[in-house]
C-alpha cells in the first residue's frame, strides 16, 4: 500500500514531463514559423519594390502573393495557438497540485501567464502582424495596379492620333 503513492508521484511526473515537452515542442515549432514568415515578408517586399520600377503587373501578383502567403501564416498560427493552449491545458493543473503541496502559489504558471494576457500574447500580436501584411500587400497590389493603369492611359492618350480639324 505504501507504494501506491510512489505509483502517483512518478505518474505525475511523467504527467509534467509529458504536457511540458508537447508545449515546448509547439512553442518552439510556432517561433520557427514566424522566422519563416519574417524571411518570406522581406523577400516578397524586396521583389515587390524592384517590380514596381521594372515590371508592374509582376509587382501585383507579388502584392496577392504576399497577401494570400500572409493569411496563410496566420492560419498556421491559428493550429499552433491550438497546440501551445492544449499543453497548457493539460499542465495547468498539474502545477495547480504542485503549487498546494508546496505552498508556494507562483508555481501556478499557466494560470498567472494567462489571468494577464490581454493584447499581449503571441496570437494577438501575431494577428495583428499578419493582417497588417495582408493589408499592406493588397494595398501594394492595388497601387500596382493603379500605377499600370496610368501608364496605359498615357501611352493610349498619347498613341492616339486625332482626325484634323475642317
Amino acid at each position: 500500500m505504501s507504494e501506491q503513492p510512489g505509483q502517483e508521484r512518478a505518474v505525475e511526473e511523467l504527467a509534467l514531463q509529458h504536457a511540458w515537452e508537447w508545449f515546448a515542442l509547439h512553442a518552439r515549432q510556432r517561433m520557427t514559423c514566424v522566422n519563416f514568415f519574417f524571411v518570406a515578408v522581406a523577400f516578397l517586399a524586396a521583389a515587390y519594390v524592384r517590380a514596381l520600377t521594372n515590371n508592374r503587373a509582376v509587382a501585383v501578383a507579388i502584392g496577392l502573393v504576399g497577401a494570400w502567403i500572409s493569411w496563410w501564416f496566420h492560419r498556421l498560427d491559428d493550429r499552433a495557438t491550438a497546440l501551445v493552449h492544449a499543453g497548457e491545458d493539460a499542465m495547468s493543473p498539474l502545477q495547480k497540485r504542485l503549487a498546494t503541496e508546496t505552498g508556494i502559489r507562483e508555481l501556478e504558471i499557466v494560470e498567472r501567464v494567462n489571468a494577464s494576457k490581454k493584447w499581449t500574447s503571441y496570437h494577438e500580436v501575431l494577428l495583428v502582424l499578419h493582417w497588417t501584411t495582408v493589408l499592406a500587400f493588397l494595398l501594394g497590389a492595388g497601387y500596382a495596379l493603379y500605377l499600370a493603369g496610368m501608364r496605359l492611359y498615357f501611352l493610349t492618350a498619347t498613341c492616339s492620333v486625332s482626325p484634323p480639324a475642317d
